[in-house]
């Protein structure tokens, strides 16, 4: 024959079943008892601990119901009234007998704890870090709670609370060292103080005299291989170098010469440039000849190699042949 606390029990087993609470499910551990129940709650909707899945543990007394029963949380959240130590959540008719009313049903123990987590009562705090944090930190509670949530989740699919707890489980053990592998290694060069003093003499801006030899020249003179670190010899000079001469054929001669299977001399291609920039437009439409640019001219020559005394001349007389303007040439308009 059962006892009366089983009946009662059981009682509020079925009322559970036939009318289920959201967010809570029960389930007893002892069939032959039904003292100890092991219930899952989640966290109340649109509050921070939504989404948290809390683990509990409550224990009857056989003197069921004239004594309330124990309650534990076994995920422990980060609240003013719960416990971090046990588990127990602070709710008055819980904690003293005399507050305990026979009446009380299991849906409302279990409603109260539920809605204990969204309303906390900070004047009856067991937990002074969350009470402090609640009220002179709320951003910084906010994070906790979070923190606590995702913690639960975790606990819930049977993964350590915390990543890192994971990431240090799941790390592969360090394999030993083979000795054998150890001139595979790369080593720090060391450099004698000779060798460091000639480096530094080198590079330094300030120099004995004038004419003072540099020592890392002959350093780079001797050792080829620290001349091809020190200088950059790599594809990327040769590529800039080309580069430089292609924007300077393109700016003085006004078309590339590098790569080019093709039969310019850069003499007349100079000549041509040089027509193009021997005119410019006037108000009435007119064009008319660029005169004093024999220095311009002389630089051109030279920039050539030409003589001087022989080429500049021949320039010159190119203002005063009849010429159009090129198509591909600006002309530079008359400011007076």
């Amino acid at each position: 024959m059962h006892s009366r606390s089983y009946l009662l029990l059981n009682r509020e087993l079925i009322k559970l079943k036939q009318e289920p609470l959201w967010g809570i499910e029960v389930n007893p551990l002892d069939e032959a008892s039904l003292l100890d129940w092991d219930v899952t709650m989640l966290g109340p909707v649109d509050t921070p601990w939504e989404g948290g899945i809390f683990k509990l543990l409550i224990r009857f007394s056989p003197q069921y119901n004239d004594k309330p029963p124990e309650v534990n949380f076994f995920t422990i959240p980060f609240h003013p009234n719960v416990d971090m130590l046990n588990g127990r959540p602070c709710i008055d008719f819980l904690d003293d007998c005399t507050l305990w009313n026979p009446d009380f049903s299991m849906s409302y123990v279990l409603l109260t704890i539920q809605n204990m987590l969204s309303s906390p009562n900070t004047e009856v705090a067991v937990n002074t870090e969350a009470c402090n944090a609640l009220e002179l930190t709320p951003a910084m509670y906010r994070q906790m709670v979070y923190d606590c949530v995702t913690a639960s989740k975790r606990i819930a699919a049977g993964l350590p609370p915390h990543e890192d707890d994971e990431s240090q489980d799941t790390k592969p053990a360090k394999a030993p060292s083979d000795p054998r592998n150890k001139s595979k290694t790369k080593l720090v060069h060391k450099v004698s103080y000779d060798d460091y003093l000639s480096i530094w003499n080198g590079i330094a801006t300030t120099k004995i005299s004038r004419n003072a030899p540099n020592p890392l020249m002959k350093m780079l003179q001797k050792d080829p291989h620290f001349k091809d670190i020190h200088i950059d010899s790599s594809d990327r000079v040769l590529r800039d170098a080309k580069k430089q001469l292609e924007n300077h054929h393109n700016l003085v001669y006004g078309v590339n010469l590098v790569d080019k299977d093709c039969e310019i001399d850069p003499k007349s291609a100079l000549f041509e440039r040089l027509k193009s920039m021997q005119h410019f437009g006037t108000e009435d439409g007119n064009l008319r000849p660029v005169t004093g640019d024999a220095e311009l001219l002389e630089m051109l020559a030279w920039t050539q190699g030409m003589e001087p005394e022989e080429d500049v001349e021949a320039l010159m007389e190119l203002q005063n042949e009849p010429s159009g303007v090129p198509p591909h040439s600006s002309a530079i308009t008359d400011a007076g």
